[in-house]
């Protein structure tokens, strides 16, 4: 048994008092069974075998909350049994059954959503069945401005063209909204001591260039954060989202199971999601500053909120 089906049948369990492991494993094959017929088009192991022998791992993940919808729906509708349940076996067989047909469409028009935002969005629709797009997004957002806020997630590069004598220049950026300036480089100036203005959007260089320095301009490498009205399909370059297909799903799920008095409500999973979530920011963290936090420019070494 894997962790993953161990905290399946323990979840069925808590919810079917006085059930027994044989008819609790014999419902949870057949909604397998169903699953993998109608939606995956695969084959699932042999009933006889143990029960993540039936499933991947990968799959057995993607699919547990439509996967406890379908058994508890099952096992509910029994008659005459100490878990007997008609009117809450209908509301699992209404989850079961938006899941199970997002999870046929899914299939049916690809294999997998080549598109990085695409395919994050059809994962949290089956990991969330009867959840709304709007939820959903909502959620994406505030994983990802959580990202981007604590670690250098989305990067861009502003070109700042110098002036004889100028330290002071506005920096943007085409999308999104600056937190830090990470660095400034240019040919022949020495940048290291950069200051930031976050509400004005000013940097002021610690060098002042002559007229041979001009003749070439500077670049600063600015880390973003997405605004609240952006369209994130559109606005973050696709690599981000495959990149980080993993953590930000896992941000994402952690947050709606979080949510209370929802079909899909879970503490247990949304702090194993959420966890997952933060170790994998802190490896972004290790891998783009080697594990310090992201440097700031003491707020008292001017008159101004630098950064």
């Amino acid at each position: 048994m894997s962790a993953t089906t161990d905290r399946i049948e323990n979840i069925l369990r808590v919810q079917l008092t006085g059930v027994l492991l044989p008819a609790l494993r014999l419902e949870l094959y057949l909604s397998i069974e169903e699953l993998c017929r109608q939606a995956l088009q695969i084959v699932p192991g042999p009933p006889a075998g143990a029960p993540d022998t039936w499933l991947t791992d990968d799959l057995w993940q993607l699919h547990q909350r439509l996967i406890i919808d379908g058994t508890l729906a099952r096992l509910l509708a029994q008659p005459d049994k100490p878990y007997s349940h008609p009117e809450l076996a209908a509301v699992h067989l209404k989850f079961w059954d938006l899941g199970l047909a997002a999870a046929r469409v899914i299939a049916a028009t690809t294999a997998a959503p080549t598109d990085g935002f695409d395919r994050l969005m059809a994962n949290l629709r089956t990991n969330v069945p009867g959840a709304r797009d709007p939820a959903l997004i909502q959620e994406l957002f505030n994983a990802l401005d959580e990202a981007c806020q604590t670690v250098r997630l989305w990067t861009q590069t502003a070109t700042v063209t110098l002036q004889p004598g100028v330290t002071a220049y506005t920096v943007s950026a085409s999308v999104g909204q600056i937190v830090e300036v990470v660095d400034v480089s240019h040919a022949t100036l020495q940048l290291r001591d950069v200051l930031f203005d976050p509400a004005s959007g000013m940097i002021d260089l610690a060098a002042v260039p002559d007229a041979r320095d001009a003749t070439t301009p500077a670049f600063a490498l600015l880390r973003l954060v997405p605004h609240s009205t952006d369209d994130l399909s559109a606005t973050l370059p696709d690599s981000l989202w495959a990149k980080n297909h993993q953590m930000l799903l896992d941000g994402a799920l952690g947050r709606l199971m979080a949510q209370a008095a929802k079909p899909y409500s879970s503490p247990k999973l949304a702090e194993y999601h959420l966890r997952r979530f933060r170790n994998a920011m802190q490896q972004v963290r290790v891998a783009t500053t080697g594990g310090g936090r992201a440097w700031r420019f003491p707020a008292a070494a001017t008159r101004r909120s630098w950064r």
